[in-house]
This record gives C-alpha cells, structure tokens and sequence, in this order.
C-alpha cells in the first residue's frame, strides 16, 4: 500500500476544487484549483468524496496507490506539508490503541517531516518508568502510563492503601489494606494493552532488568528529598511531583548533570526566606510520623495534576525533551489554570559542576 492522508486529520471540501486537510495549525493545509485528476488522485489518498459526486465514481481509500502517483507534485506538495502517512500505519488492526497512535501521528513530527506514531507507540514498549509514591496521584499516573503503552511500570510504596486513596482511575475499593506500590503494579498491569505496533522487539512488555528511563516521584505533601538526591547521584533522570494544601506542582523534570535539581530550588527559595532550611527540616520530620488526616487533594486536582504528569513523562519518553526542564506548572484551586514557573540551576548547587 502507498501513502494515505492522516486519518487523524479531519479532511473536508470547502468547495468543488479545494481540499481542507487539518482544522488547526501546524497540520492544517488548503489545497485549492484542484483538477479532475487531483480530485481522483486525492480519491486513492483517503480524501472523502465529493458533495454530491455519484456513487460510482468514488475510489475506494483502501486499494493500492497506482505507482505512478508517488512521484506526483501533489503527492510531494503533501508529503512536505507532513499530512501523509503509509498506508500500512492507516490501517490499524488495534482499535483500543487507535487512539494513541493517532494522537502521536499528528504531535510528533514537525512539517515537513510526517510523524510515524507507530514507532512513537512501538517505541514506549521498550521504555521502563518506576513511580515513587502511589498515593491518589501516583496510583493514577501508573495506571495512565501503562495505558497509554509504557512497556513496564513499577511502583515504589510500602504503606498500605487507606479508604482516602481511592478514586475513579487510581485506587480500587477493594484493594484497601494491601501494599500501596503492589496494588498500583496490579491496576498498571491490567490497564496495559499490547499491540502490534511494539517495534521494540520487546514483546507485551519491557524486559525486567531494564533500567529505568524515567522514575515519577509522586509525593503527597513534600517531594522527598532523599529519593530525589539518590536519584541525582546514580544519574537517572527523575519527575517531581506534589500536591501541598490543594495547589498541584508538576516537575521539574530532573536530567542529573543538565538541569537544575530540588537543591537548586531550596537555594532559590532560601535565598526568598532564610527560614526555609529549618522549615523544611521540620517538614520531613513530621512527615516521617505520618498524617492523620487526609492530604488536600480532591479528586478533581488529583486527576488533572495526574494527567499532565502523565503528559510531560511520555513527552520526555518519546522525545527526550521537555518543558518542565528548569521549570515547574503548578495547578490552583479552584479555578485550576496552569502557571508555569522558571527555576534555573543555582550557582551554589554542585548538581551541574560536572559540565
């Protein structure tokens, strides 16, 4: 099979000789003065019919592409555009990982390069993220993260799971009393779906020894200090996240020797408020202790703060870029609009010394 139009893309007539592919920017393309030919050809790419056109002069989308169409200037106009995909990636047999492979089709790849959102997805196969905390947040980023085709995901938490730990996506009822970090692997394990698209020649899933390419610390109240200069040290790149008296704070995402650490930010911070050290101080202490209340954390925040987590790892995953390097989102209630906030790596921190 030859190239096809992006499914993913919605692909409209504005009238009888212009083709709309895209509704948004940077995939959006309009392709005017169209002759009979274009229209045929554009017919063998996917396009719909045209308004009105008979019955029988509509080409079926999944017949092979005539050869001689690939070197056509329209075909090149829209390969160049990043509007094309192979006709084997069209086709997917996978519907319950359709949509992932969709959504990768039209993010990843900037024009003119077209995205392979099956190697994307295939690729996460092979990735292995360790979540540090599965309180309501770090149960959800597991489950989400396995969903969305991470080949293992681990879980890191000895505590057991309290009623307040539940919530529609993360913790199950009956799972109340069992080990937090063995009943997240669980639920990650029954939301993970395979798929063919797997190129990482892993199989369902990462091999077991594979190192972590990412671990998500998910603390309840205050990022754990000791996880993350551990982390540091042996160099694995690490994802904070917390939610303290119902504000969500997202990252930073952590590249040990490349962008500014948690000490960074304490610096930053004691520099504001020469009290900070000691607070902090007395902060772990009484965490060590534990809560008997519930933190402040609604289901509402949780899932939102969750579900961007999950969004910056698997953007880290499948890039190797993020926005979150040398910057944090935090997420208010109640109106919940995302504020982004820039920390650069501090002077006195010995995190970068190296480079």
């Amino acid at each position: 099979m030859g190239p096809r139009i992006n499914p993913a893309l919605h692909t409209v007539w504005r009238d009888a000789s212009t083709l709309q592919i895209g509704l948004r920017a940077p995939r959006r393309l309009l392709v005017g003065q169209l002759s009979a030919a274009d229209r045929r050809l554009l017919a063998q790419l996917g396009a719909p019919p045209e308004p009105g056109a008979p019955a029988r002069s509509r080409v079926t989308p999944d017949v092979d592409v005539d050869e001689r169409v690939l070197t056509a200037p329209l075909v090149q106009t829209l390969r160049r555009a990043g509007v094309l995909v192979e006709g084997d990636q069209a086709c997917l047999h996978d519907a319950h990982i359709a949509p992932e492979y969709h959504s990768a089709s039209v993010v990843y790849g900037d024009p003119p390069t077209p995205a392979d959102g099956a190697g994307v997805i295939g690729g996460r196969a092979g990735r292995a993220v360790t979540v540090v905390g599965c309180g309501r947040i770090g149960a959800a980023v597991a489950r989400l993260l396995s969903a969305a085709g991470v080949g293992r995901v681990r879980a890191e938490d000895a505590a057991p799971v309290a009623v307040a730990d539940c919530m529609p996506g993360g913790m199950r009822p009956e799972l109340v009393g069992t080990p937090r970090g063995r009943a997240v692997e669980h639920l990650a394990a029954t939301s993970r779906r395979p798929s063919h698209l797997d190129r990482s020649g892993s199989g369902a899933s990462a091999p077991s020894d594979h190192p972590d390419n990412l671990v998500v610390v998910a603390a309840e109240n205050l990022a754990d200090r000791a996880v993350a200069t551990s982390l540091l040290r042996d160099g694995v790149p690490h994802l904070v996240v917390e939610v303290v008296e119902a504000v969500g704070v997202i990252g930073p995402l952590i590249e040990p020797g490349r962008t500014s650490c948690l000490r960074c930010h304490d610096l930053h911070r004691t520099e504001r408020d020469p009290q900070w050290p000691r607070l902090l101080a007395m902060l772990d202490r009484s965490a060590g202790r534990g809560r008997a209340v519930p933190h402040a954390c609604d289901v509402s925040l949780a899932t939102v703060v969750a579900g961007l987590t999950v969004q910056h790892a698997l953007h880290h995953l499948d890039t190797g870029a993020s926005r979150l390097h040398d910057a944090t989102v935090e997420i208010t209630l109640p109106d919940g609009l995302p504020r982004r906030r820039s920390w650069e790596p501090h002077p006195a921190c010995g995190c970068r010394w190296a480079t």
